[in-house]
């Protein structure tokens, strides 16, 4: 048998602790694994309730997205059509620093609905000069540009309207 030299005090502790650990019978282990169950038990309805208050506090922030698409023209005595659709609250928000938001004149980085993050096209911006959250890949799908809505419902309609320049909508 070898003696090795451990490399800093935390190693030593360690594998004494654990040389300790391995000599306890089950019968002497089973109330620190019953604790470690309890703790891990709290920890999880803690993070839980944490997650739930986090999601309350975000709810009331009426944070909406909306996306206008399916654009088609009024030609001749067609109906011509778009289909709105707004969607919200945000459940989680995530916003740029100051100096960002000072600069873009836009608040939040990403925004998560219903599951899904969307998040602020930069690029885009820099091009267009208009604030765009997009999921995913999706950015060059001008379909898939939403817009923070002012409006604080959630909805998808379609707005017709023809050649008179009389205007109706519909619920999808």
């Amino acid at each position: 048998m070898s003696i090795t030299k451990p490399l800093t005090a935390y190693h030593y502790y360690i594998s004494k602790m654990r040389s300790d650990w391995n000599d306890l019978t089950e019968e002497e282990k089973k109330p620190f694994i019953e604790q470690a169950e309890k703790d891990s038990i709290r920890y999880k309805q803690e993070l839980e309730a944490k997650k739930q208050l986090e999601y309350e506090k975000t709810k009331e922030k009426n944070v909406f997205l909306r996306r206008c698409y399916g654009r088609v023209p009024c030609v001749g005595l067609d109906n011509g059509w778009y289909n709105i659709q707004n969607i919200g609250p945000a459940e989680r928000l995530e916003e740029y620093d100051m100096e960002e938001q000072y600069k873009m004149n836009i608040q939040y980085k990403k925004i998560t609905i219903n599951g899904f993050t969307y998040t602020h096209n930069k690029q885009y911006y820099n091009k267009h000069q208009e604030h765009i959250y997009t999921a995913g890949r999706a950015w060059k799908n001008y379909d898939f540009h939403y817009r923070l809505s002012d409006n604080k419902k959630a909805f998808h309609k379609t707005f017709y309207n023809n050649y008179k320049g009389e205007c109706w909508e519909q619920d999808i």
